[in-house]
């Protein structure tokens, strides 16, 4: 049991399951289940941040509308970026990263309506959105929440709970019944059951480049391929 003079808001368990991740009072903490004691802590610089759902990154909405993207074991930055490209009168008013670090999902308030937009952390830019998920200033978007798994996107309004599929999610499964892995000449490398969960490393016009487990990659074709698990009988 840690006992902390600030009030703790929220927490998270980092990835490997040893830490936890608090924000309280103006710091954000990273405390060790094994000792009890905090090795990492940083300033909370910014108008609105948050947690990711597996604990392992922090992203920070600055007043200069910069978000800032760090690592919960260590605090270490990992990326910071703009929020909007335009400069000054941007609308984001907060930020939510994804489960595994990828992503980071935004709000912002555009004619007096919400919406969202997907940020890739790596590419340090909005790469999906801003998309309505408000559609009157009458159902304010409370807050954005990430399935575990990333997944899913929830988000509570004033009236209404609007859940979504990522559409960014890395994961993918095989909807066809005689799907292949091929090599990058074509050459089949392996039949795909249907179902097959396959991990997008790379987007190529008409197919996917994928990992299957540790060692299995190649490409799938983008039509064989879906966010939605099939019912397998």
């Amino acid at each position: 049991r840690k006992q902390q003079s600030d009030a703790v808001y929220t927490v998270s368990f980092t990835p490997d399951g040893r830490k936890v991740i608090g924000l309280a009072g103006s710091m954000a903490w990273t405390w060790s289940l094994e000792t009890g004691q905090p090795p990492a802590q940083s300033p909370i610089t910014g108008i609105f941040d948050e947690v990711s759902p597996d604990g392992g990154t922090w992203a920070v909405l600055k007043e200069d509308k910069t978000i800032d993207v760090r690592s919960t074991d260590d605090m270490r930055l990992l990326k910071s970026f703009p929020a909007c490209a335009w400069g000054g009168g941007c609308p984001v008013r907060a930020v939510y990263p994804a489960p595994g670090g990828r992503l980071v999902a935004a709000l912002s308030a555009q004619n007096g309506m919400d919406h969202v937009s997907l940020y890739g952390v790596e590419e340090g830019k909005a790469i999906l959105g801003p998309a309505l998920v408000a559609p009157s200033s009458w159902y304010r978007a409370r807050q954005l929440v990430f399935s575990p798994d990333g997944r899913f996107v929830a988000v509570p309004t004033s009236f209404a709970l609007q859940v979504f599929r990522n559409p960014l999610h890395h994961v993918r499964f095989v909807t066809a019944d005689a799907a292949e892995l091929t090599n990058a000449a074509g050459k089949a490398l392996t039949k795909l059951p249907k179902g097959t969960a396959v991990e997008i490393l790379r987007t190529l016009d008409a197919s996917f480049y994928v990992g299957i487990g540790q060692t299995l990659k190649g490409y799938v074709k983008t039509d064989e391929v879906s966010l939605i698990k099939p019912d397998i009988i």
